[in-house]
């Protein structure tokens, strides 16, 4: 049955699926109320089972699987002590209450989305500690279609151990930027760089397309078509551990976590898939796997789960400022009253005022200020009941109500309301940014030349023009006061002028990449400084540790 058939089969049979759930809702509040009958409850687990089979038949797998687990968590409610029993039947009534809200919400919509049933089917898994489900579980895709000339490597040696460990040190540098919030872009480039460089240098065997999926789904990241939430974090958490898993591990072990690489997979190409952006990476990465385009990106889910779910957190903020701006003008008015005895107080108009007042104050749950405002609607229904004008104590009682509340819902209260409260960070002095941001953009034609160098098959007197751009780098870096990001400059000028330069076809491939990632990790320490004065320190440690393996590896090398 398609999609769209099964929502207008819901269409024709929505109050009988209302009707179910409300008389499921209702058995268990009166079950709530005397638990020693279990008659309203098994009555509950029919109309339940009812639900279930229509759902099945309608192929809306959120609202089947919502149902199937509020029937085990029914089914185990005599046994729960009084305490845990009152606290699962909230938390099923109020599942029941959202898949409700759910049906008529989808039942207006082209297509199901099941997605928006997760957070109450994982509340309800949650409570009686089961494993909760990923936002893939819908998601039909299959991540272990093999990519042609890929040679999935087994890290058997210390050297190529050590090559994994420096591709996940730069994962991590780009990670914790995320994690701060600092320069959350300039992060995921680095993430999204060191699962390039994994899967070129050590694409897995028994998920070999995972880094590849991670880079695309990154990207989604980067094109800010994904939001970062707990959740993804915790999974960026997890891809961070399978860079790990790849140092010296023996097959067996491999074969082991072969369970979590695939979910990680999955769950990774499914947020790929709902990003809606566009680059030739994502396109590539869809198509591979054959995922068709959907509708359904990741900024629409996020729209529809607001609108069932009622308002957001922006949507307070934007109601304590309303609220604001109607007191401001009922002061107004009130003040025009007491000025110009011609133009009394208009009092239906100000009831009327008030009473919105009263409902926005209701909304943001600041109940100390209901009460107040309760007093004033009083005194403005009897003056209007009597056919009086307000007298100058009773408008100053108002005055007073709502100044008070003015007071408490103020541009500092409103921060109560945002989804996030302004990060204050120490930055750089003016003179310094703009030196900051002249030398990002001095390191990202470096790293335009240094690329024109590698696919030019390494022409020297491309090497003139980075040898000048790395002495410029250097110049505006001390002038930042950075000794660490100054030394490694230093040591990027010594490579160039003693190595590169002299033996542009000799010098190694290797020498060639740790180069790169030095360059790349300046870039990165220079876009971080223009967020905050205080970067991350391992970002510059990072360059440091390139550093000294490039000198290595071209001391082995001469």
């Amino acid at each position: 049955m398609s999609q769209v058939s099964s929502l207008q089969s819901l269409d024709l049979i929505l109050e009988d699926v209302s009707a179910e759930i409300n008389l499921s809702i209702n058995g268990l509040e009166q079950y709530s109320k005397n638990s020693d009958d279990k008659q309203p409850l098994k009555k509950t687990i029919v109309h339940l089972k009812k639900l279930k089979g229509v759902f099945t038949l309608l192929e809306m797998q959120g609202a089947q699987r919502l149902v199937s687990d509020a029937i085990a968590l029914v089914k185990s409610l005599p046994i729960k002590k009084k305490e845990t029993r009152q606290k699962l039947l909230e938390i099923v009534t109020t599942a029941l209450a959202r898949l409700m809200r759910y049906t008529e919400h989808v039942n207006q919509k082209p297509y199901d989305m099941p997605q928006l049933l997760l957070p109450a089917i994982n509340n309800m898994r949650s409570a009686i500690n089961a494993t909760t489900l990923s936002e893939s579980t819908f998601f039909k895709g299959e991540t272990r279609k093999p990519r042609a000339n890929l040679r999935p490597v087994m890290v058997t040696t210390e050297e190529s151990a050590e090559q994994s460990r420096h591709f996940r040190q730069m994962y991590q540098i780009g990670f914790i930027e995320v994690l701060r919030q600092t320069n959350v872009v300039g992060g995921l480039k680095m993430m999204q760089r060191a699962m390039k460089l994994l899967d070129e240098e050590c694409p897995r065997p028994n998920s070999p397309n995972l880094w590849w999926i991670a880079q695309a789904m990154l990207d989604g990241y980067v094109h800010n078509a994904l939001k970062v939430t707990k959740t993804r974090l915790k999974m960026l958490a997890r891809l961070d551990l399978q860079i790990r898993q790849v140092e010296n591990k023996p097959t067996h072990v491999l074969n082991d976590n072969r369970a979590e690489t695939r979910l990680l997979a999955k769950e990774m190409l499914y947020l790929t898939s709902i990003s809606g952006a566009y680059s030739e990476l994502i396109s590539q990465v869809l198509a591979h796997f054959e995922i068709e385009p959907t509708e359904l990106t990741d900024k629409l889910l996020r729209q529809e789960s607001e609108a069932m779910r009622g308002p957001s957190d922006k949507d307070y903020s934007s109601i304590a400022e309303t609220l604001l701006e109607e007191i401001m003008l009922l002061q107004d008015a009130i003040h025009n009253s007491q000025e110009n005895e011609f133009e009394p107080l208009d009092l239906p108009q100000t009831l009327k005022q008030l009473t919105n007042l009263n409902s926005l104050l209701k909304i943001l749950q600041v109940d100390d200020q209901t009460v107040r405002l309760s007093v004033a609607i009083d005194l403005l229904t009897k003056a209007i009941e009597e056919g009086m004008v307000m007298e100058d104590k009773d408008i100053n009682i108002l005055k007073t109500v709502l100044e008070s509340i003015s007071k408490v819902v103020n541009e500092s209260e409103l921060a109560k309301y945002s989804s996030k409260a302004a990060i204050r960070r120490s930055t750089l002095s003016p003179e310094k940014l703009a030196v900051c941001e002249q030398a990002y953009k001095d390191v990202q034609l470096l790293i335009k030349e240094f690329l024109s160098f590698t696919k030019q098959n390494r022409k020297q007197t491309i090497l003139k023009n980075v040898k000048e751009q790395v002495d410029k780098i250097l110049e505006s870096i001390k002038l930042l006061d950075s000794d660490d990001a100054t030394q490694v400059m230093e040591g990027c000028r010594v490579f160039l002028e003693y190595h590169l330069t002299k033996n542009p076809h000799s010098t190694s491939e290797k020498a060639i990449n740790l180069f790169a990632d030095i360059v790349s990790s300046i870039e990165f320490y220079l876009e971080t400084l223009k967020f905050t004065a205080k970067p991350n320190k391992q970002i510059l440690e990072f360059a440091q540790d390139s550093l000294l393996k490039l000198n290595r590896e071209t001391k082995s090398k001469s």
